[in-house]
């Protein structure tokens, strides 16, 4: 296999992507711990020690509470798999050229 400065020019945008991908599950993986962490401190502050059921009125309390976490988390998957969606097509790219 033959490498060209394009292909040479696309391996970097791939490494590039990748790089970039990685920096975002890193990301991801942080927000997540966050919402987590944020979980725990709702009940540590509410004095609940047992696992919380959804549609209650508590579960609905802790969503209100957290809601900035949440979204972050939703902002970082999106992200994440935004990135990995273009690497994927930058590597096709690379192979194709």
């Amino acid at each position: 296999m033959e490498i060209n400065a394009t292909k040479l020019t696309l391996l970097l945008d791939v490494a590039q992507k990748a790089i970039k991908v990685d920096e975002l599950g890193d990301l991801k993986r942080q927000e997540a711990a966050d919402l987590t962490q944020a979980y725990y401190d709702f009940k540590e502050r509410h004095g609940i020690v047992e696992q919380i059921d959804r549609d209650t009125e508590t579960f609905h309390r802790m969503q209100a509470a957290t809601k900035g976490e949440y979204a972050a988390v939703q902002d970082a998957k999106r992200k994440f798999n935004n990135a990995q969606s273009r690497l994927k097509t930058t590597i096709q790219r690379y192979r194709t050229a």
